[in-house]
């Protein structure tokens, strides 16, 4: 399982996985026109196909990295982007050692000179991180931050747009009936992540859309206090998942009985436990989550749409490949939905 670092707060698992980069290097990027009317102008809709690096997890773009085909993992539980090694050594970009605040400690750093995922493009400075990763980057909340990110998992697809005079505007494209809810980034820190309220026994715990994260985990001890633990009825004990420093964090699956997003409620909610400390009450909804949800995260209002498509509203891995995108080819036609 991988788990997405919270601060990063949430540890990652040391399996590793591989991908045919050379699928995403030449997976088409479709642009579309999109308008509803009033003033709002949701401008060109690019999308982005999604493969995934391990079954149907771990979610990846097609990108260009210094000129050269490449793909890279959103991760939107993480709040800054971090580039791997081997995808820089390859792409002969030099990565060398930089000093932190901490003592004795170090960081590795390159200068890239061009990054390119959709309408995106960046370079500077970025932390770099040793791996047997594939792909060359994984992209935080902060890389999608002038734009509104759309996730469908079923469909293999994620959507970018910059919508302009849309503040009051009903975004979603692929229907009418999406419920929404407020969510708060944290400037103060570059920090924009979105994190939206999600009530759980009736109280509302901190929570946040993470792509790479396997399970969706609420912290033990927060959970406690909403009457959730791990001798609820129903729990069941899932193993041990490596935490800060390698600590083995023991896991549980657990029924909860109300568990609300906004007007959303969701049916026959299961949640994870595990010892979160080191960051404070929250929790984190991952691909369990998504792949019988459709999402857009909505930078320009501050808002989160959540449209559930059928199925469980927590699933495991399919035992079957997703569908393909809709924008498998070279020319894109997106059906009206």
């Amino acid at each position: 399982m991988m788990l997405t670092n919270m601060n990063r707060p949430l540890p990652r698992t040391a399996r590793r996985r591989t991908l045919l980069m050379a699928a995403l290097a030449i997976a088409p990027t479709c642009v579309l026109a999109q308008g509803i009317g009033g003033g709002c102008n949701i401008g060109e809709t690019t999308v982005l196909p999604i493969t995934f690096a391990h079954g149907d997890e771990t979610p990846t773009i097609p990108a260009t990295l210094a000129g050269q085909p490449a793909a890279a993992m959103i991760d939107t539980g993480a709040f800054d982007s971090t580039f791997y090694k081997p995808a820089l050594d390859i792409a002969e970009i030099a990565v060398r050692e930089s000093e932190t605040n901490y003592v004795a400690a170090d960081i590795l750093v390159a200068n890239v000179p061009s990054f390119t995922v959709g309408p995106i493009s960046t370079k500077g400075y970025f932390n770099v991180e040793k791996s047997t990763e594939s792909f060359a980057a994984r992209l935080g909340a902060n890389f999608f931050a002038r734009n509104d990110v759309e996730i469908w998992w079923a469909g293999q697809e994620v959507r970018l747009t910059s919508p302009k005079g849309c503040r009051n505007a009903y975004l979603p494209a692929w229907g009418p009936n999406a419920h929404s809810v407020p969510f708060q980034t944290d400037q103060s820190r570059r920090d924009m992540r979105a994190w939206f309220k999600v009530k759980i026994n009736g109280r509302e715990v901190d929570t946040v859309i993470a792509t790479t994260d396997t399970i969706s985990v609420m912290d033990l001890h927060t959970a406690a206090r909403y009457g959730i633990t791990p001798k609820s009825p129903g729990a069941v004990e899932e193993g041990q998942l490596p935490s800060w420093r390698g600590k083995q964090q023991r896991v549980w699956q657990v029924p909860v009985a109300d568990m609300a997003i906004g007007d959303y409620r969701v049916q026959n909610a299961t949640i994870h436990l595990m010892d979160l400390t080191l960051s404070g009450e929250m929790m984190s909804l991952g691909s369990d989550f998504l792949r019988n949800h459709r999402v857009l995260i909505s930078m320009s209002q501050r808002r989160l749409y959540i449209s559930h498509l059928g199925g469980p509203s927590f699933s495991g891995p399919s035992e079957e490949s997703p569908e393909p995108s809709r924008c498998s080819s070279q020319t894109c036609i997106v059906a009206p939905e």
